[in-house]
């Protein structure tokens, strides 16, 4: 039986430089609290834990035009590991999940709105990552290492002549692990990250 209670507080701000240029800052603080009671066994000491973390984020847009902005955003993450996760001796010895994302990209509006385009760059990178495997209690889990997602994106939604619309979109991604306590895992794709991914909806 597990209980968490999440609280969090965040200020954050749009400034206006000029008329092209706008930027956005923000901080928020995170504060995780989770208990943890064995209802089927007895003799299980209650576990409890307690995470916080500072998570700031900010942006900048550039419109050189009406009709098209350039953009760059920096952003955090802080997710805690779910209660039913539990290591190898049986007990609940996480910290939470943290990451970082940086992205750089364009979005253009035109033809009086009848041809969009964006095109992006990202790079994420995740700390304390959770594995599972097998293990005599069943399944359990490890925090091992570091991963890192990267690639690019492309879209462009259309509409040629009234009552037919087309999006049709590209991105290439290269996913992988980073650091791990298992040597063989480094430098490994993550699984189900497809390294090149395009669809096309008319």
């Amino acid at each position: 039986y597990s209980v968490s209670n999440a609280s969090g507080v965040y200020v954050s701000d749009l400034i206006t430089f000029s008329e092209h240029l706008k930027a956005m800052v923000g901080l928020r603080y995170a504060r995780e609290s989770l208990s943890i009671v064995d209802l089927k066994l007895a003799g299980v000491p209650r576990q409890a834990a307690t995470n916080h973390d500072w998570l700031p984020m900010g942006g900048i847009v550039f419109e050189p035009s009406s009709h098209l902005s350039l953009y760059a955003s920096y952003s955090t993450s802080f997710v805690p590991v779910a209660p039913s996760n539990i290591d190898v001796t049986g007990l609940y010895s996480f910290t939470p999940t943290t990451a970082n994302s940086v992205e750089f990209g364009a979005k253009a509006d035109l033809l009086d709105h009848h041809l969009t385009f964006t095109a992006a760059r990202f790079d994420i990178k995740k700390q304390n990552v959770i594995d599972t495997f097998s293990c005599p209690l069943g399944t359990c889990s490890e925090q091992v290492g570091a991963e890192e997602s990267k690639g690019e994106e492309f879209e462009i939604n259309a509409q040629p002549i009234p009552n037919w619309q087309i999006a049709a979109g590209y991105s290439h991604l290269d996913a992988r692990v980073t650091k791990s306590d298992i040597a063989a895992q480094v430098n490994a794709v993550l699984t189900n990250a497809p390294a090149n991914n395009a669809h096309l909806w008319t």
